[in-house]
């Protein structure tokens, strides 16, 4: 089984269009082939925006995407809270969720999440 890493480097994604965000990504995910796998980690430190787009490109390639959730932004700063439906919809959109600990996954599925988690 062969791995490549797609590298995502930090980037204030707010300033860029649609049309730029999603060339990005196209070259962010250029070795993608039709059917992959991406083992995607999250938070990116980008954006929830950037999250969901780079997802849905992913899945454009029938790729299935697997999230391994290290933190979630609305659990480690109260400030954040109001991002927690932007990060559900991204965990939403993965195949399978990988969480770091117990605390994590009852915090999600009492927010929204209905991934199967691991």
């Amino acid at each position: 089984m062969g791995m490549n890493e797609l590298a995502i480097f930090k980037y204030d994604d707010l300033t860029d269009s649609p049309s730029e965000l999603s060339k990005r990504i196209d070259g962010i995910i250029a070795g993608l082939e039709i059917g992959d796998t991406v083992i995607f980690q999250s938070p990116v430190w980008i954006s929830p925006n950037f999250e969901k787009r780079f997802i849905d490109k992913v899945k454009s390639y029938q790729g299935k995407v697997i999230i391994f959730i290290n933190d979630v932004p609305p659990m480690m700063f109260a400030s954040n809270e109001v991002l927690i439906p932007d990060f559900i919809e991204v965990y939403n959109k993965a195949d399978l969720l990988i969480v770091s600990s117990e605390n994590m996954k009852e915090y999600l599925v009492d927010k929204g999440v209905t991934v199967k988690k691991s």
